[in-house]
């Protein structure tokens, strides 16, 4: 009687061995209410907040900037032309503060986003962030996972300072569970067998970047309505002339 259980575990950790488990938020999307009053085109990318403390995610901007290519909605500048640009038309200064602020607070002041885009002429400018990555071996000892872990945020505004499209996610991809096999080797615990390693993260990250960017509507201006054109009247026939007095029937 106690083996049935035992084996019905074994098949459900075989399988969850086989497969591993992705555990996700699901993407969280922030859109302008008037989205049909504004024709996006051209997007400069202004850069990418690292606030993960850790120096491997710079590789994020790399995930995201693809995805976002790869949407084919609008074509998409680089941080680095942006400068550029900025420099050429006289708003350098304004550009540093522009991409300062994002990087250092994750915030783009109205009246800097309107007077940069409208010098470079971009309809719209993006600022990314990742926020988290992490990877987590399981302790020897534990019964657990080892597990891997993203989160990003992708901000598109306009020239006018409106926030028109904002998505984050966080993501955590688990590996096959791990039960220790533990021996007593004179009175000390010792683990037989292999300790999962976390997901690769490089996938993780260029899985969140496909699903965030999957989000990004297709901003185009509402045609101006049309009037229908007015309905010709039917012909009516003309009146009848009036008749002569003098040659009206007595």
């Amino acid at each position: 009687m106690i083996r049935k259980p035992v084996c019905l575990f074994l098949a459900v950790f075989t399988l969850f061995a086989a497969t591993g488990v992705a555990h996700a938020q699901k993407v969280k999307v922030q859109l302008a209410p008037n989205l049909s009053n504004y024709n996006v085109k051209e997007v400069a990318i202004l850069g990418l907040a690292n606030t993960s403390n850790e120096s491997e995610a710079d590789q994020m901007a790399t995930h995201l900037i693809r995805a976002l290519n790869a949407t084919g909605k609008y074509h998409f500048v680089t941080a680095e032309q942006f400068g550029i640009d900025a420099k050429r038309t006289g708003v350098s200064v304004e550009f540093d503060r522009l991409r300062n602020t994002w990087l250092k607070k994750r915030v783009m002041e109205p009246e800097i986003v309107k007077k940069v885009l409208a010098a470079t002429k971009f309809d719209a400018v993006v600022g990314m962030e990742v926020s988290r990555w992490e990877k987590k071996t399981i302790d020897p000892l534990e019964e657990g996972t080892s597990d891997t872990s993203v989160g990003v945020l992708v901000r598109l505004v306009a020239q006018d300072g409106t926030i028109l499209w904002s998505a984050t996610e966080n993501k955590t991809v688990q590996s096959e569970p791990y039960i220790p096999n533990v021996r007593n080797a004179g009175g000390e615990a010792v683990t037989q067998g292999n300790v999962p390693q976390p997901p690769e993260i490089k996938k993780v990250a260029i899985d969140i970047a496909n699903e965030v960017t999957a989000t990004l509507p297709l901003i185009k201006k509402a045609p101006p309505a049309q009037t229908a054109p007015a309905t010709p009247k039917e012909d009516t026939p003309p009146a009848p002339a009036p008749m002569d007095s003098s040659s009206a029937p007595k």
